[in-house]
């Protein structure tokens, strides 16, 4: 195929035609300038989308100057030989087709069955990656559960850890006060809605404030598991159970509540 006008291609791999170069081949009577702000205006060429203003230096008689063309598209570069409506635009518009066809040829484009299948492989390990992160989240909860379990019973049996108090530690980033690993957020809000509601549940049995009720579980943590509830360190506006969830203490408040509360029925 004669080649009637350069084709290039820009730092994206995209194909592109001079302007200058177009408005040259179709023998343009109006000047360049003119005849492409036209050409923009009237059929709504967007630059980034449809041509990319380039500047380029050259040397000329009276010094070196700066010389503006624009990089078009090869679909901006078929429209405008199309609407100037001659020989030359005709001539232009059917070489530009040729050449999309060739470069097609030259790299071809992903079949169907290829996206589908790259699509399906996506899926797939999108999938994979979320049943791993469920079947984690899953393990910690079971680990955590077994745990409440075995300290409601010990509670319930009269049985007491000795532990360390705890004075005024830092909150940890990561980890509980004792090591163990802090629940994760969406199993601690079903713990503190369940401590929450079995309080209140108590409080409206046994005809007892919420004051006295709390004061009197955050004082079997101490005797418990030796957390000292008061000593945490809390930001301004929050409250105990805020330090606790922030520490990772509410499953053995929790566990306190399953066996004190439901004890003393």
């Amino acid at each position: 195929m004669e080649a009637l006008i350069q084709i290039t291609t820009d730092a994206q791999g995209a194909s592109v035609v001079s302007a200058r170069e177009l408005h040259a081949f179709l023998e343009v009577k109006s000047d360049f300038f003119k005849w492409f702000t036209r050409r923009v205006e009237k059929y709504g060429f967007v630059e980034g989308q449809d041509y990319i203003r380039v500047a380029q230096k050259r040397a000329t008689l009276g010094g070196e100057q700066e010389t503006v063309d624009y990089a078009l598209t090869l679909d901006c570069a078929k429209e405008l030989a199309m609407v100037q409506n001659n020989e030359q635009g005709k001539r232009a518009r059917l070489y530009f087709i040729e050449a999309e066809k060739q470069l097609r040829t030259v790299v071809p484009q992903p079949s169907l069955s290829s996206q589908t299948e790259q699509l399906l492989i996506g899926l797939l390990r999108q999938q994979t990656e979320l049943s791993q992160q469920q079947a984690a989240i899953q393990q910690s909860q079971q680990l955590q559960l077994a745990r409440l379990q075995t300290d409601v019973a010990a509670i319930m049996a009269g049985m007491r850890r000795a532990r360390k108090p705890v004075v005024n530690p830092g909150p940890p980033a990561a980890v509980s006060l004792y090591g163990e690993p802090v629940l994760p957020m969406a199993v601690q809000a079903d713990l503190r809605k369940a401590i929450s509601n079995a309080v209140n549940d108590y409080c409206g049995r046994f005809n007892a404030t919420q004051l006295e009720t709390y004061r009197y579980l955050y004082n079997r943590m101490q005797q418990v598991y030796g957390v000292n509830v008061w000593s945490l360190t809390r930001k301004p506006g929050e409250s105990v159970l805020d330090a606790l969830e922030t520490y990772g203490q509410l499953d053995r408040l929790y566990a306190l509540v399953q066996a004190e509360l439901a004890y003393q029925e």
